[in-house]
């Protein structure tokens, strides 16, 4: 897969660290499951919703072998001092919905060591603008309910977002342009 220019940058966020942000591709299994292993118990319950300990063979393969159209996933990586890519230590993520195409469910997880910096931030704005680019007009998630961190950062960046509770969990759904017509969510 050829990595789009546009999908392809090198930030600096906060305390200096230099990272590399751009679509994961199927090389990237290793680095990713050390990022994965770099996770708490707690923020691996808070992706996946349940006590996960590693990712298996066919995680990997479904994490990284994306299209980058129906499925696509940004990743940040760690630059080392010669600019060299290192562990995924943030992922976002978009699976567009079979039955309504204009809508994809999204995901982010950020390690613990770099919470705070402004990763999850540019990860999700990156992929939002990815999936505009892609025809998807909204996406949609799940948060646990005490997970005011990831609520507050989608509020942050898009004011539009909607947030309501259905079985025990908080649905998300927010434009991916800041379009308060587009939010509304269908039931997937």
């Amino acid at each position: 897969m050829m990595i789009p220019p546009a999908y392809h940058e090198r930030v600096t966020v906060a305390d200096g660290i230099r990272l590399c942000l751009r679509p994961i591709v199927p090389a990237d299994k290793a680095n990713l499951q050390s990022g994965f292993q770099r996770l708490s118990a707690l923020s691996r319950y808070r992706r996946f919703f349940n006590l996960k300990a590693e990712l298996t063979p066919h995680d990997l393969r479904f994490l990284t072998e994306c299209d980058g159209i129906d499925h696509a996933a940004l990743g940040a990586f760690e630059l080392n001092g010669a600019g060299s890519e290192g562990d995924a230590v943030g992922v976002s993520r978009y699976i567009r919905f079979p039955h309504d195409p204009t809508s994809a469910e999204f995901s982010l997880a950020v390690t613990d060591d770099y919470h705070a910096k402004g990763i999850g931030r540019l990860l999700l704005q990156r992929l939002l603008a990815m999936a505009a680019e892609h025809g998807i007009d909204r996406f949609q998630g799940y948060l646990l309910p005490e997970n005011e961190r990831m609520a507050n950062l989608i509020k942050g960046i898009r004011q539009a977002a909607r947030f309501r509770r259905e079985d025990g969990l908080v649905k998300v759904c927010l434009p991916t342009v800041d379009n308060p017509a587009s939010v509304l969510c269908a039931s997937s």
